[in-house]
């Protein structure tokens, strides 16, 4: 019999496949690949998850907020990192954000010269970003 064979039946032989069944097999699997990649997608979101520009602006917020701590333990020493010297605050420019600082002694109780400084940024009531260093007085 000199009918033409399945793909299944050249590879099994060892003949291998033509250029144009391979590119028409992976051009298959791309489109389906790209349905059910997008159903995952949805499935595993959060929800309530911020936009990713917001998610962003946060982080850049809690960077400013932790340079903004360093530049005034350089400038105006050791000591002047307290938490009544920073309050929270609206972000000016930033219509919704704030950023709150949470300062402690570390380790907590502790009269080592050392402080525990967070900084948080919300959106509207969200947390965004936050982050935590320690302040050495050297």
């Amino acid at each position: 019999m000199s009918g033409r064979r399945s793909w299944v039946g050249k590879i099994r032989d060892g003949q291998g496949v033509t250029l144009i069944e391979m590119i028409i097999v992976m051009v298959i699997l791309s489109v389906a690949s790209v349905g059910v990649l997008q159903v995952f997608g949805a499935v595993l979101a959060p929800k309530n998850a911020p936009p990713p520009v917001e998610i962003t602006t946060g982080i850049q917020l809690v960077q400013e907020g932790m340079e903004k701590i360093r530049a005034e333990r350089k400038n105006q020493g050791f000591d002047h990192i307290d938490p009544s010297n920073y309050p929270t605050e609206t972000v000016p420019g930033f219509a919704g954000y704030t950023r709150a600082f949470n300062i402690s002694p570390w380790p907590s109780p502790s009269d080592l010269n050392y402080k525990q400084v967070t900084v948080r940024v919300f959106h509207n009531g969200n947390l965004l970003a936050n982050a935590t260093t320690l302040v050495a007085n050297y």
